[in-house]
């Protein structure tokens, strides 16, 4: 329940009789279908319901949950499209949205591949937008708090004053692949449970005499994975595939 907000500096507003380009791009780890508000914000400037200068968020309904990357054009109009992928809980994926109006596509790319594009006019300008732009959550309407939240983790958020060629943005999602930490997490919950949850492919396991083990896989253990706080030691760990 935090965000990053009040960032000033960006502004892709420009009138009609101008093409504008432009691209936002994030790593994001979800809580997953079920665990995330529809319209959560990742990165967005402007408020929710016609003041959107640009907005790339979580978009959920009943069968899971994807991504949407719309803007809206000098007169309102919204430019938008919105993926069918699903995006499982507790991994990491790299969204990317690409505003090229010169060429008339609004674009949304997951993980270095299109996802899909919708169509916008050339010389059809970016609406100004007077809120600063925020990361993590957005406003759901004019007079209305940072109220639509993404719950998850996000890492390497950036602009671009143009649009990002796919080649970029596969050699983005390249080289993330190769840095990106596997991070396991123990967390103590309220009701006298322990949860561990890990953020890459791989095999849960536990060890009862000490941290070097020897460890043997928990079976059928996937992310997020609950156990009851007892007061004997148990260690953990993840095997990276």
């Amino acid at each position: 329940d935090s965000y990053a907000g009040q960032i000033a500096g960006i502004d892709f507003s420009s009138p009609t009789n101008t093409s504008v380009g432009f691209s936002v791009e994030a790593w994001i780890n979800g809580f997953g279908p079920g665990n995330e508000l529809s319209g959560g914000g990742i990165v967005s400037k402007g408020y929710g319901g016609g003041g959107e200068q640009f907005d790339l968020d979580l978009y959920t309904n009943s069968a899971g949950g994807g991504v949407r990357f719309f803007v809206r054009d000098a007169g309102g109009a919204v430019h938008s499209f919105i993926s069918t992928n699903l995006l499982t809980g507790y991994a990491w994926y790299h969204v990317v949205g690409v505003c090229d109006e010169a060429n008339g596509w609004v674009s949304l790319y997951i993980d270095g591949l299109l996802a899909g594009s919708s169509s916008i006019q050339t010389n059809a300008g970016i609406l100004t937008a007077t809120n600063l732009m925020t990361i993590g959550s957005r406003m759901s309407a004019a007079n209305t708090n940072n109220n639509l939240q993404f719950y998850g983790y996000m890492n390497d958020v950036a602009l671009y004053n143009y649009a990002l060629s796919t080649n970029q943005i596969m050699a983005h999602y390249s080289a993330g692949q190769i840095v990106m930490p596997g991070v396991l997490t123990i967390t103590n919950l309220a009701n006298s449970q322990v949860q561990l949850m890990w953020n890459f492919s791989g095999t849960l396991q536990s060890a009862t005499t000490n941290v070097a083990g020897p460890y043997n896989n928990v079976t059928g253990a996937t992310s997020p994975y609950t156990v009851p706080a007892t007061n004997t030691q148990t260690f953990y760990r993840v095997k990276q595939q």
